[in-house]
């Protein structure tokens, strides 16, 4: 009796020891793994502070005389992106955005649309603004800006006004030009963003109206990233 029970007493013991070491051997070689092999988050700065301003002789050298008059022109063109948002209005910015933010934007639009969901911003006033980084690559030119802004929002659900709210945010706006001025071509269809000859009324390529097609020397929201 004594033997069993001694026996059985210490059998628990030796299944809770066999478990620990199928853990040391299988489970914990994959979690090391896994935290070699995963990619680190990429470090977003989200301070207004943290961003660094370019130098007027910096935009002089790329040929913009009129730091204000740049600044004001992309600020307006967010302003206006910023509306057709609220409004629902693709016409717009499929004339303001490159394709692929249209297009991401467009789908978040169709969703709402379906759920009877409309995110009504109103009110929308630059707060902050700051280009903090521009580059010329061949014809194309590239700025990257901090606009602050202070926007009332609310929602329409199935015709029903939800709270306002009042919103202080600070986006990362990435703004795109092509500088074409002397090769014939500029204008870009908007459809399949083949070049056509300034004067054409239509597409060569895929037959669409002078309407979809984007004059060339005219700057695009190319993406933007809200910070805070």
């Amino acid at each position: 009796m004594n033997i069993l029970y001694t026996t059985y007493s210490s059998l628990p013991g030796e299944i809770i020891a066999f478990f620990i070491l199928i853990m040391i051997m299988f489970v914990v070689p994959i979690i090391l793994v896994k935290k070699v092999t995963e990619p680190k988050a990429k470090y977003v700065k989200r301070n207004y502070e943290d961003y660094p301003t370019v130098s007027d002789k910096t935009l002089r050298s790329l040929g913009f005389e009129n730091k204000d008059q740049l600044t004001h022109k992309l600020e307006k063109l967010f302003n206006e992106q910023e509306k057709a948002i609220g409004n629902h209005d693709t016409k717009k910015l499929k004339e303001i955005c490159v394709t692929t933010l249209f297009n991401e934007i467009n789908s978040i639009i169709k969703e709402q649309k379906n759920d009877q969901i409309k995110n009504v911003l109103k009110n929308i006033k630059i707060t902050k603004r700051k280009i903090t980084q521009i580059s010329k690559v061949d014809t194309r030119i590239e700025i990257k800006m901090l606009i602050g802004t202070q926007t009332i929002k609310y929602q329409e659900i199935k015709g029903n006004k939800c709270e306002e709210n009042e919103y202080n945010d600070l986006y990362l706006v990435y703004f795109i030009k092509d500088d074409i001025t002397n090769d014939g071509r500029t204008d870009e269809c908007k459809n399949c963003g083949a070049p056509v000859k300034n004067g054409e009324t239509t597409c060569p390529y895929c037959d669409r109206k002078t309407g979809n097609i984007r004059k060339y020397n005219e700057w695009s929201i190319k993406d933007k990233q809200l910070l805070t």
